[in-house]
C-alpha cells in the first residue's frame, strides 16, 4: 500500500511539472545519509522554462532573453531498522528565475 501511493503521487507530479513546464529537468545537488539518526537528506532542483512562455511563440524573438525558473528544496527520508523509508520530510523550497540569452 505505501509503496504504491507513493508512486502514485510521484507520477503525479512528473505529469503536473510536464504540464506547467517545457522539458522539465531534476538534479540531485548533494545527498548524505546519517546513520546515528536513520535519515538520508538529498538537496534537489527542479528546472524548466514555462509552457505559457514557449506557447507564446509569436513574440519570441532570438535575441531576448531565455526565462528559465527553477525550484530548490531539501528532502529528508527517515528509515526504519528494516531499511525502509517510513516518511518524507520536504523541508524547504526556493523558487528562483533567471534569463539566459541562447
Amino acid at each position: 500500500r505505501g509503496i504504491q501511493s507513493y508512486w502514485l503521487q510521484l507520477a503525479s507530479l512528473k505529469s503536473l511539472g510536464r504540464l506547467y513546464y517545457s522539458k522539465p529537468r531534476m538534479e540531485i545537488l548533494s545527498m548524505s545519509s546519517h546513520i546515528e539518526n536513520g535519515t538520508v537528506i538529498v538537496r534537489w532542483r527542479v528546472s524548466g522554462i514555462p509552457q505559457l512562455r514557449v506557447l507564446q511563440f509569436w513574440k519570441f524573438r532570438s535575441k531576448e532573453p531565455l526565462e528559465i525558473v527553477w525550484h530548490e528544496g531539501i528532502s529528508t527520508f527517515y528509515v526504519k531498522d528494516d531499511g525502509l523509508i517510513h516518511l518524507h520530510k520536504l523541508d524547504r523550497v526556493c523558487i528562483y528565475k533567471t534569463y539566459f540569452t541562447v
